[in-house]
């Protein structure tokens, strides 16, 4: 009941995940295995409320707070998301999905691109090979009206990434507002 999987599969998949996570106590390894299971059934609700167990009872585990971050931002619980980024990013500053996605929550759901600005470009020093995380910057850099910064960030992110449709979207709008026309299309 504990982990919502039967009993053999349920201790099989406890010690997997604790293999994985060998400083983690037993109380947060069970819901994080709940989570788990809930996560490949599809169901995200009760997954998060897992997840906020698992946290609970290990509330250093930055990789384990962006992961309920996430799932509160697909939940549109961007408040809740953002608090839960900021966590992981006290306990660890360097991880770059909290960094990215506290830059677009910023950015594009709060409307606040001046505050998310540093934390798209940390995200960026961390990971300047990434086609998403470059976007977010260039994103940002759009929203500040640094168009022509934009276009560059733009031009590595679509070499980086060139099937990516947001980016490519990105990209021609803020190619046409910059007039170049040939490379919007």
């Amino acid at each position: 009941p504990a982990t919502g999987l039967p009993a053999f599969f349920s201790e099989r998949r406890i010690a997997a995940v604790a293999a994985a996570n060998r400083d983690v106590p037993r109380a947060s390894i069970v819901p994080m295995v709940r989570a788990i299971g809930l996560l490949e059934r599809g169901d995200k609700s009760a997954a998060a409320q897992a997840l906020t167990e698992a946290v609970e009872a290990a509330p250093r585990l930055a990789n384990w707070l962006t992961t309920l971050g996430e799932l509160q931002q697909q939940a549109d619980d961007h408040t809740g998301a953002l608090k839960t980024y900021q966590r992981a990013l006290k306990i660890r500053p360097d991880t770059l999905i909290a960094l990215n996605n506290v830059a677009y929550v910023l950015a594009l759901v709060l409307e606040k691109p001046a505050e998310a600005k540093p934390y798209a470009e940390r995200a960026v020093a961390l990971a300047p090979r990434s086609g998403a995380i470059l976007d977010t910057l260039a994103w940002i850099e759009h929203l500040l009206g640094n168009d022509e910064r934009a276009a560059q960030l733009l031009d590595d992110a679509v070499r980086l990434t060139p099937k990516q449709a947001e980016i490519r979207l990105h990209a021609a709008i803020v190619y046409a507002g910059l007039n170049r026309w040939n490379e919007a299309d």
